[in-house]
């Protein structure tokens, strides 16, 4: 025997889903919060210092109404400054050695500056006189202008610096027509 069979009910489509009551959240309309501005580094957390331990005194007999007072902390002591060299002054207008020693190299430095070529070709062919004769020539005459008389009492630091500079300290690189003056 068969059992009766209940009728089968048709299924039931799924309800659809219910709206929510909040819209959701879009990154386009959601608030941006203000940019937080970065906090300054924070200065490391030293211990606590420990004052200085001072030697106690033996209280006085008699009780004092005033309580003991701390000693004053004493500043460090500061070094001197070096007291600048005695010696005569740098006179702008002075002629002295230095002054000859510099407007020399200044000269003969120019030179160089302006005729590195013709000096190195000299060089090798033991003639840089004959070749910058004009610029040694006016230099020598500024170099004599300015000096004035104290070049009688001097070395010729112009020849000194034309030979150390310009020939490598070989005077013999000036060649033979060079006059020494």
């Amino acid at each position: 025997s068969t059992a009766p069979t209940a009728p089968i009910a048709p299924p039931v489509p799924p309800s659809p889903p219910t709206p929510p009551l909040v819209p959701p959240a879009s990154p386009l309309l959601a608030p941006t919060p203000a940019p937080k501005a970065p906090e300054p580094p924070k200065p490391p957390i030293a211990p606590p210092a420990k004052p200085p331990v001072m030697p106690q005194a033996k209280a006085p007999a008699m009780p004092s109404a005033q309580p003991p007072q701390a000693p004053k902390p004493v500043a460090p002591q500061m070094p001197k400054p070096a007291t600048p060299p005695t010696g005569p002054k740098y006179q702008p207008g002075a002629t002295n050695d230095q002054a000859a020693q510099r407007l020399a190299r200044l000269l003969v430095t120019e030179i160089k500056l302006y005729n590195e070529k013709k000096i190195m070709d000299g060089r090798k062919n033991n003639n840089i006189y004959d070749l910058l004769k004009d610029p040694i020539e006016q230099s020598r005459k500024h170099y004599k202008e300015r000096m004035g008389n104290s070049l009688e009492a001097m070395p010729d630091y112009f020849h000194e610096e034309l030979v150390k500079t310009l020939c490598e300290g070989d005077a013999s690189k000036l060649g033979p027509n060079y006059i020494q003056s």
